[in-house]
């Protein structure tokens, strides 16, 4: 879209609504001594005459803007009414220009501007302002060039409330209406005009002017409210210390507020934090679990900085509708409201999701919030950051819930996508808007999280916390680059070999795989290791890489192990060891991001010490095993004998890990003969534990681990296994927690674990008639969770019927925009529902991706990953082929999408007849 101004400008006011009046004149004018007329005044040793020049695409910034043009403060003034369709602003810029200009970039998407001057001393210019591109690249023409020097520039606009969940948006629930705002990476510009970049980190001086009654919430506390000419309230706030505009925040509405009081000073902070919690009208009550619980997750981030939270003030924020999980902006944290609203019922599941992403967002006041990237191509270090930081301090907060587990499976699971060849490295290169998205993803936050947990464990836990501690000191509240990082982790730990390791992981995409041999001649025990990239079956990737591993092997013999550690910079090493052990273990503790090989005999010995291994060891054994199937070195009876012994290890995410990779085999690499023995031999494994072992009722002193294992025992035997008694079990429960239609539902019918679990099971087994009865509860209630199981459970539901209604109104206002991506995601994860989506994806394109953001359209693309034919692979290249560049960020999910179904395919021609002929000798 285009918008171009010129001479005369217009008013800042939306029509039919008030206006900022006489307050924002007195604001414009101040500073400049008076009011200044629109007519361009020339200064000549100021200022060029210049012809106006065409823009060339190929000319325009679609990445950096580059350096001639500097922000230095911003003084934002929005009139925010969430009722209305368009929401208006002024926004003020200092700059500081560095070389002479006739035009400026900067970034805007849909603005109406109407508009545009440029300022400096005495002399005031008005600015053509046009959209020249649609990630929101936006120019400023000047009538004259403009010499090196202080300047304003000044913009009135108005724009409408996105409804995509970017930028500025609107929700209405229960006929009241609120906006929102989600900014990064690049939708501050669908807000206000500016230099939408993270390295540009400068002051706002923010106010809002809102309806009597609705709260306005922003980064700093609010310095004074007043009465406007009409009749609105213009909030003013305090300066906000140096911030990029993507983490500026903005909430308005008729909001639940709670403000239990401060947190209270510690040995680190030595003042009282201001602290609020903020959720929509009539639902404050349910913030209570979170006020709670957030000092105690806070403090021990404050410890490990040895630096106080650096802001002023603490809001946490539930959003009816929120696009991601939560947003960390300065002073105005923004969640999804499932994981902020928990209730008495709350799963584990979701008390660690709380504990997680609240985790993660508090630690980003410190990394990505005091310290920024200077660029995208640094987000990595953001949220590999955060995300390592936050197990630490969920662990701390609840050591039950056995949260750095958690962390190592998900490593675990990224994996996979690392495995491909179109997969990118951590540290990737961002060239332009559409580049930028395709940084968010699992290599950035779990491979991140998990390399930095590698390197702790290299340098050690102390020396890598004080490298951390002079990243810190050294860049507080300016940018950084992971250069900085990696040098302030060599000072900080006085081992400077930790710069080149790091770079290793960094610059270069791919698991390692490290071979290892033994050889116990002549009493001269040796160990041998060899490095290589994993590669799957059916893939074309080198595996000729080299990477600096700090590899830990154990090495045991009966109830003794001793342990070597080696910086493995070479092809291959060889290690001397004290005496020939039993049995190897080559990723001691599970914290090396890398998968590992062993013989079959080594194999045999190390499953048959299986229980000499910790939890994390156990994780580690089983990806690797896993990993060596796919790649045609395991075959599948290993498997098959080690599914039943690891199903009896204690801990829930060890005795469930490869029952779920077994459920990915049955349900892509095999027929339907095939397919059901697999699903009955799941169901030998688990269904005794849980009737036996565990029952359905949770006892009072049980730990989280057995009621966490009770869930996911429950999960896999409803969607992956035959377990046609306990589904009846299951749903005959889940009837009395629905209740009946005019009646109350029984919340003490399940326990929080099994929920999700019994309502799938009441849909397989009543159909129809439930289903109807699960839609009256989910349009009567605004509980983002109970929605959320509610949906979870239609959309997978193996009744055409009840697929289609879910389908239906995924199209129409019933459901929220981040739920209509929550249909997509587990119609394609499940086999049942996956060809009825994949017609409705199709038939229905454009108008599913109208109600989705921007950002999330790739995902469309990604559905078809779990396709393992031939046929399907040649309509997704019919379907996609012709629409990928349309979407953002979709050629890479494209590319990874073909890939995977590619790997499938060469897998099952390689394995199915194996897999079938193990089952048939079972």
């Amino acid at each position: 879209m285009t918008t171009k101004i010129g001479p005369g400008g217009g008013p800042f006011r939306l029509a039919g609504g008030f206006g900022l009046g006489l307050l924002v004149a007195g604001l414009v004018a101040c500073g400049q001594g008076q009011p200044e007329a629109p007519d361009t005044e020339v200064v000549t040793d100021w200022v060029q005459p210049t012809a106006e020049l065409p823009v060339r695409e190929q000319d325009l910034p679609l990445g950096q803007l580059g350096e001639a043009v500097i922000p230095t403060h911003y003084a934002l003034d929005l009139e925010i009414d969430p009722v209305r369709d368009q929401f208006a602003g002024r926004v003020t810029i200092d700059v500081r220009i560095t070389e002479p200009v006739d035009r400026i970039y900067l970034h805007g998407r849909g603005l109406q501007v109407s508009a545009a001057t440029l300022t400096a001393g005495q002399t005031r210019m008005t600015a053509d302002y046009a959209q020249l591109h649609d990630s929101g690249v936006a120019l400023l023409t000047l009538p004259v060039a403009v010499s090196a020097g202080q300047a304003q520039l000044e913009l009135e606009y108005q724009a409408d409330f996105s409804t995509t969940l970017d930028g500025l948006y609107k929700v209405v629930e229960n006929d009241r209406a609120y906006a929102f705002t989600q900014f990064e990476a690049i939708s501050a510009r669908l807000a206000f005009p500016g230099f939408d970049e993270p390295r540009f980190k400068v002051p706002f001086d923010l106010a809002v002017s809102a309806r009597p009654g609705d709260v306005v919430i922003t980064s700093t506390p609010v310095r004074r409210s007043e009465t406007t000419i009409d009749g609105a309230i213009r909030h003013v706030f305090e300066t906000t210390p140096p911030l990029p505009t993507y983490l500026i925040a903005f909430a308005v509405g008729p909001f639940d507020m709670r403000e239990p009081g401060p947190l209270p000073a510690n040995a680190v902070r030595d003042i009282p934090l201001p602290f609020r919690g903020v959720a929509a009208a009539g639902k404050g009550p349910q913030l209570a679990y979170a006020l709670d619980e957030t000092e105690a997750l806070l403090t021990p981030l404050e410890a490990y900085f040895g630096s106080p939270h650096p802001y002023p003030k603490l809001d946490i924020i539930a959003a009816p509708d929120f696009a991601f999980g939560a947003m960390e902006n300065v002073g105005a944290i923004i969640y999804r409201e499932q994981l902020l609203l928990l209730d008495a019922h709350a799963s584990l599941g979701q008390q660690r999701s709380f504990g997680m992403v609240h985790a993660h967002e508090l630690a980003h006041q410190w990394f990505g919030n005091l310290v920024t990237p200077a660029w995208w191509d640094d987000i990595w270090l953001n949220e590999a950051f955060a995300t390592w930081m936050a197990y630490k301090a969920a662990d701390a907060w609840r050591p039950d819930l056995l949260l750095p587990l958690q962390a190592q499976r998900r490593a675990l699971d990224t994996m996979a996508t690392d495995s491909l060849q179109s997969t990118r490295q951590i540290r990737q290169p961002i060239t332009s808007n559409d580049d930028i998205l395709n940084a968010f993803d699992g290599i950035t936050y779990r491979k991140g999280g998990a390399v930095l947990s590698m390197f702790e464990r290299f340098v050690g836990e102390t020396a890598f916390r004080d490298g951390v501690r002079l990243h810190m000191e050294r860049h507080a509240h300016g940018v950084a680059t992971a250069e900085d990082f990696m040098q302030s982790i060599a000072d900080g730990s006085q081992n400077p070999d930790v710069v080149p390791a790091f770079r290793s992981f960094l610059e270069q995409p791919g698991v390692p795989l490290i071979e290892t041999g033994l050889d116990c001649a002549d009493d001269s025990p040796t160990l041998t290791l060899r490095q290589s990239r994993y590669r799957p079956l059916g893939s074309a990737i080198d595996a000729n890489r080299r990477w600096q591993v700090p590899v830990c092997v154990a090495a045991l013999s009966g109830d003794q192990r001793e342990q070597v550690c080696h910086l493995l910079t070479e092809p291959d090493a060889s290690i001397p060891l004290g005496r020939c052990p039993e049995a190897l273990l080559p990723n001691a503790g599970g914290a090396g991001y890398y998968r590992w090989s062993l013989s079959a005999e080594g194999w045999t010995a190390l499953l048959q010490r299986l229980d000499q291994l910790t939890p994390a060891e156990q994780l580690s054994l089983i990806d690797s095993l896993d990993a060596g199937f796919r790649a045609g070195v395991v075959p599948f009876d290993v498997l098959a004998n080690a599914l039943p012994v690891l199903a009896q290890q204690p801990n829930y995410e060890v005795a469930t890990r490869l029952s779920q990779a077994w459920a990915e085999y049955q349900s892509q690499l095999v027929d339907a003969p095939v397919r059901a023995a697999m699903k009955a031999r799941l169901a030998s494994v688990h269904a005794p534990q849980l009737s036996e072992q565990l029952g359905l009722d949770p006892r009072p002193d049980e730990s989280a681990n057995t009621a966490s294992l009770r869930g996911a025992l429950a999960r896999i035997l409803v969607e992956d296994a035959d377990a046609p008694a306990l589904r009846a079990q299951l749903a005959q429960r889940a009837d009395a927690y629905i209740g009946p239609s005019d009646g109350a539902m029984d919340l003490e019918a399940l326990s929080g674990d099994l929920i999700g679990p019994a309502l799938q099971a009441g849909v397989i087994e009543r159909g129809a008639a439930f289903a109807q009865r699960l839609w009256r509860r989910f349009d009567a209630s605004t509980d983002a969770i109970l929605r959320q199981r509610i949906l979870k459970a239609l959309s997978r539901a193996p009744q055409a019927d009840v697929v289609s209604e879910v389908q239906r109104r995924a199209l129409g206002e019933g459901l929220r925009s981040n739920e209509v991506i929550q249909v997509l995601r587990e119609q394609f994860e499940t086999a049942a529902t996956r060809a009825q989506a994949w017609d409705w994806l199709r038939q229905d394109f454009e108008a599913i991706r109208e109600r989705l953001p921007d950002y999330a359209q790739d995902r469309l693309v990604e559905t078809a990953e779990h396709f393992c034919s031939e046929s399907r692979r040649a309509e997704v290249v019919r379907f996609f082929e012709p629409r990928v560049d349309d979407l953002m960020g979709a050629p890479r999910a494209y590319a990874q999408t073909l890939e995977r179904i590619d790997l499938c395919l060469a897998l099952r021609e390689a394995r199915a007849e194996q897999i079938a002929a193990v089952m048939a000798a079972r």
